[in-house]
Order: structure tokens, then C-alpha cells, then sequence
């Protein structure tokens, strides 16, 4: 390709992959075809993708991106500007503040794109109509509704431990109540034991590695309901929840074990939410 680009690696997929190794290997076949004029645009603040570049070295020009203030050869983010720094020129594209998505994840991903769109040849002046309108995909983190003051959010998508943590991150200490677990594909979610002590106030298990994710929280002082389905674990996590609080679903697990996809998850989810709303309007809702 002209351009490619590179978000993050973290572990995930290893029951497909078998090793870390062979899942950066993977990844970096993104790039093996590329030509010198061509361009690999990756994250300069993730140390997996660093690693495969490191391990597997792009053919092409490089271009970063980074959330801090970028130096030449990177986009980033200048006093709150997303800035593109490259040939030795600084062109300001567009404040953090008119975008729809502030989470930090989420403005790196603004910024690959701005990152990939300029090696493609586009102004970057000319992104900004798109970039003001652009809002983020179903499943993540979606608002579903808010019921008895308590705020629901779908991030179904966060299929693996990394963006679960991104999602955690993207809220208040100690205001989550985290609905996690499903197929965990040969993943540790040990990495998560810090988030989850500073984010979540008690986190609802389900799926297959419901278990597991119940027994980490625990351990790091977090009360911890095994609920096993996910209707379920709305109702305890309403139970749970006080206003103000945020019911996140971040399962950091694949859904394959209960559903069909994290589409069908995310809806069973909405479902379930909906049906509190409406049995709180009827005033036998149980969030407080």
C-alpha cells in the first residue's frame, strides 16, 4: 500500500497467533510490500508498535504520531492543536476541543488519520470539515442512556485487555462499575489490576473468563459480582451503581463464548438498559 498504518499491538489473538513473536510478525506484513516512496505511518507512544518497527523495518518513509507536542516527521497534539510537523513546516489543523471524540485513545486515532491522510497526498487544512463531524462508531464507547442518574456506555468493542484499559481510562476514579469477561483467547489480564483499582468501584463478571476477571478484581480490593450472562449483570450493576456512576460495558474479551459477534453483544446490552429504563419510569427500576 501507499500508506500504512499502525494504531498499537498488544497481546490479543494469541490462540490464533501462538506467540507475541508471530503476532508482530503478523503486523508487520502490513508494510513488507512497500516501496521507498511509499509511507508507514505508527505510534511513536506505543512501545508494541515501536517493537515491530524495530523488528520488522518498514521499506518505506516513516511518519509518527504522538499525543505530545510533535517533533519533525510527526503529527501530534501543540497546546491543544493538532499539529503535523513535516520537511521542516508546522501546519495547525484543527483544536482538540472541536473534535466530538476527547478521550485519549480517541485523539490518537484522530491523529493517525491525519497522519495517514497527509502521506496520502490531502492538504491538511482541507481535513478539517471531516474531522468536526466525524463521530465514533456503534460499540464504542457508545452512550446508551442515562437511568436514576447513573450513565450506561457500550464499548463492546474493547475485544481485548488494551482497550478495555483505554475505556477505563477514559472515566472518572472510582466511578465505574465495570461489566467485563467473555472469551478471553489465551489473554493476562493482569495489566488491568491498576486501572481497575484507581477507575472501578465494583466490577460484574461475565462469559468464560468472567471468573478470572472477578478473582483480579478482588485482589486489588474491588468488590465483584460473577453474573455470568449479561442481562444479568446490568441488573447487579444498577444495583450497584449510584448517580453519578458510569456502568461501562468493556468486556476485555472476545464475545464468541455467549454471542455471535460484539455487534450482538453490544444490542443484548442496550437491551437490557432499555428495560431498566423503562421498568425505573414505571418506579421499579433499582438504580438509586
Amino acid at each position: 500500500p501507499r500508506v500504512a498504518v499502525l494504531l498499537n499491538v498488544a497481546p490479543d489473538h494469541l490462540d490464533w497467533h501462538g506467540s507475541m513473536r508471530a503476532y508482530r510478525a503478523a503486523k508487520g506484513r502490513l508494510w513488507a510490500r512497500q516501496q521507498p516512496g511509499d509511507t508507514a505511518v505508527y505510534n511513536a507512544d506505543d512501545a508494541g508498535a515501536r517493537d515491530v518497527v524495530a523488528a520488522h523495518p518498514p521499506p518505506a518513509a516513516r511518519l509518527e504520531f504522538t499525543l505530545g507536542a510533535p517533533a519533525d516527521g510527526q503529527v501530534g497534539v501543540e497546546d491543544g492543536t493538532l499539529v503535523v510537523r513535516r520537511e521542516g513546516l508546522r501546519s495547525a489543523v484543527v483544536s482538540v476541543t472541536e473534535l466530538s471524540v476527547s478521550e485519549p485513545h480517541n485523539v490518537a486515532n484522530v491523529c493517525a488519520a491525519v497522519a495517514g491522510a497527509v502521506a496520502a497526498g490531502a492538504d491538511a487544512t482541507a481535513l478539517v470539515p471531516a474531522l468536526r463531524a466525524y463521530q465514533s462508531g456503534r460499540h464504542r464507547l457508545e452512550s446508551v442512556a442515562s437511568v436514576g442518574g447513573v450513565h450506561y456506555v457500550d464499548d463492546s468493542k474493547a475485544t481485548n485487555p488494551h482497550a478495555a484499559a483505554a475505556a477505563l481510562a477514559s472515566f472518572p476514579e472510582k466511578r465505574v462499575v465495570w461489566i467485563a469477561g467473555g472469551l478471553g483467547k489465551r489473554l493476562e489480564f493482569s495489566s488491568l489490576a491498576p486501572l481497575i483499582r484507581r477507575h472501578v468501584k465494583a466490577a460484574v463478571t461475565i462469559g468464560t473468563s468472567g471468573p478470572t476477571i472477578a478473582h483480579l478484581a478482588r485482589s486489588v480490593g474491588v468488590h465483584a459480582v460473577e453474573a455470568g450472562r449479561l442481562d444479568a449483570a446490568v441488573a447487579a450493576a444498577a444495583r450497584l451503581a449510584e448517580p453519578g456512576d458510569t456502568v461501562l460495558l468493556a468486556p476485555a474479551c472476545a464475545s464468541m463464548d455467549q454471542f455471535t459477534d460484539y455487534a450482538e453483544r453490544g444490542q443484548v446490552f442496550r437491551t437490557a438498559v432499555e428495560t431498566l429504563g423503562a421498568e425505573y419510569a414505571q418506579g421499579a427500576g433499582h438504580g438509586s
